[in-house]
């Protein structure tokens, strides 16, 4: 089905820019018209290509950081600041003197006090440092700044990233062990595949028997491996995917496929899914408590849960149904990528008249969904690492073995 690119103005939103698709042209204008958007342009998506080999790209792809554990303690002192009362221009005068913030963000924190005093937004002088504010934290600064509650805003932040950097630690935490394991085994196999597998392949290369086929793949291995030209080759060309990879996923239409294969995973989907219904819940949640109108809401929550996919299959059908006089709980149920609890929440406060309550709590049931799905996840790593390195040993014995074994036998005949 072709694709297009779709820029339009829903009814009583702002003018945004979609990927859609559609049986052809004009059936997605028909649509659009009825769902009373306002057409600005439609391209036709012909063909999809990565980002070219570049010098920038490249230093972007060698450049990536998680700045998460510095920001987060950088915007617990920003919400505390503004929380008592200090100015915007003095809170961040403060940040930068603060010995807690790093010297990767001193740097943009710089900026964005230049840019306040020049009077520029905040959220868009945060779009000049992309790696260090994602899209997420852009879109509840200038929700912050829309509602005059940029304190709520930081406080709000800070609570997400202090969480996101418990949850990188004590996933690291879990990880110790089975990447210490597994790296000491990649050593001693990597050692055991050049120094003595040689010597052993050549003495049954020399055997005048039929060998297993599980010898003759480890002596193809062996072989490989020890072959530096065909090693570096390979290196080459590993880095080589792995920068187009990044390249491609930089392109909005690469971002849409990588996100909708994110949720599509066997175990992180329904985490990803998870996190991205509670960041929708909870910021749809706080924008209707603060009355910006509902189909505004909608776009602004699905922008800042950042999620390209879901932002086109989800937040856009939604707006349309809205538009046409849907229940957003209707309108969600329809699309299939929401849990079904969220929306059953959701039907309820639409019910009582109470939709901010119950979406908060809707982030919360999500929320505990999403914790008890990372334990459960973290803790199948170390059994499967165990299963995967055992296997990886067996094979090893067995290819090395059955050769020594079928002499045996033919000896004792």
């Amino acid at each position: 089905m072709p694709t297009f690119i779709v820029e339009s103005v829903p009814k009583g939103g702002k003018k945004t820019k979609s990927v859609r698709e559609a049986k052809d042209k004009q059936t997605l204008i028909d649509h659009l018209l009825q769902a009373g958007h306002t057409i600005v342009g439609i391209e036709e998506v012909t063909e999809v290509k990565a980002e070219k080999f570049s010098l920038e790209t490249l230093k972007k792809f060698f450049r990536k950081k998680d700045y998460s554990p510095e920001l987060s303690i950088a915007t617990r002192q920003l919400a505390t600041l503004l929380t008592a009362g200090i100015t915007v221009t003095r809170s961040f005068e403060i940040l930068i003197e603060s010995a807690g913030v790093g010297d990767a963000l001193k740097g943009p924190f710089k900026v964005i006090l230049r840019g306040i005093n020049e009077g520029k937004r905040i959220d868009k002088v945060m779009e000049e440092f992309p790696d260090v504010f994602k899209p997420n934290y852009r879109g509840i600064v200038c929700l912050g700044m829309n509602t005059g509650c940029l304190a709520d805003a930081f406080n709000s932040l800070a609570e997400d990233l202090e969480k996101e950097v418990s949850l990188k630690r004590s996933l690291s935490a879990a990880m110790t062990y089975p990447i210490v394991t597994f790296f000491l085994s990649f050593v001693l196999n990597i050692g055991l595949f050049v120094g003595v597998l040689p010597k052993i392949v050549d003495v049954i290369s020399d055997l005048d028997t039929e060998l297993p086929w599980i010898t003759k793949v480890l002596m193809s291995i062996v072989g490989y491996l020890c072959n530096p030209y065909l090693v570096v080759i390979s290196i080459v060309l590993l880095f080589f995917m792995a920068y187009q990879i990044f390249a491609y996923a930089s392109t909005p239409v690469g971002k849409y496929n990588i996100d909708f294969m994110k949720l599509r995973l066997p175990v992180l989907g329904y985490i990803y899914r998870c996190r991205y219904a509670e960041n929708f819940c909870r910021s749809l949640a706080l924008l209707i408590e603060y009355s910006v109108p509902i189909q505004e809401a909608i776009f602004i929550a699905g922008k800042i849960a950042d999620n390209s996919f879901m932002e086109q299959q989800l937040i856009y059908p939604i707006i349309d149904a809205v538009g046409e006089g849907v229940f957003i709980a209707k309108a969600m149920r329809a699309t299939g990528l929401m849990p079904l609890s969220s929306v059953n929440l959701l039907a309820a406060g639409e019910a009582t008249g109470d939709v901010s309550a119950c979406l908060k709590d809707a982030a919360k049931m999500l929320e505990l969904d999403l914790t008890s799905a990372l334990q459960r996840s973290l803790s199948l790593i170390e059994p499967i690492m165990i299963i995967s390195m055992s296997m990886f040993v067996l094979v090893l014995v067995l290819a090395v073995m059955l050769p020594i074994y079928q002499i045996i036998q033919n000896i004792g005949l």
